[in-house]
Order: structure tokens, then sequence, then C-alpha cells
């Protein structure tokens, strides 16, 4: 996810970042589960990401589930992958 700006007062900090508006949990409650194309979109996506993670930034991401799957419009299916507060730095 983008992060434009970090603003910090002496009570607390503000970060101004892309607005996603869904994620995979709520999608699966509202819409059931994914027709293959779909899954096959996000997938392709997730992997890619993971991969970038693993070979380029020597990170593990360690919370993958639908609730870290994040994404802005339901029919382009464009996923992020989210919070990364478990994740591991390996070098």
């Amino acid at each position: 996810i983008k992060t434009y700006y970090v603003a910090e007062d002496d009570l607390k900090y503000r970060i101004y970042m892309d607005l996603y508006t869904g994620d995979l949990q709520q999608y699966h409650i509202d819409n059931g589960a994914l027709k293959e194309k779909q899954a096959y979109i996000i997938f392709r996506q997730l992997v890619s990401a993971i991969n970038y993670l693993h070979n380029e930034r020597h990170i593990a991401h360690c919370d993958i589930k639908l609730g870290n799957i994040l994404f802005n419009d339901n029919d382009s299916m464009d996923v992020v992958l989210a919070d990364f507060g478990l994740s591991m730095r390996w070098l």
C-alpha cells in the first residue's frame, strides 16, 4: 500500500496512504465462493507478491489470510497484501 505522507504531533501519528474499500474475507461473506477466473487472477497476484517479498526483499509475511488481502474494485480484482505486523526479515 503506497504511503504518501506521515505527520506527527505530541499526541498521535497520521499516515496518509491509499484507501482500499474491501477485503477478501468480507467479499466471501457477501458473495460466497470466488469464480475460477477470479481466484486465478487473485492467486497469480499473490504468488507474484510473495515471490517479490521472499526473493527481492527477504521478507516473510507470516499472516496471509483473507482479511489481509485488500482490493478497491470487485470487477478488476486487483489486490494488495496488507498487515506486515507479524512479518520477519532475513539477510
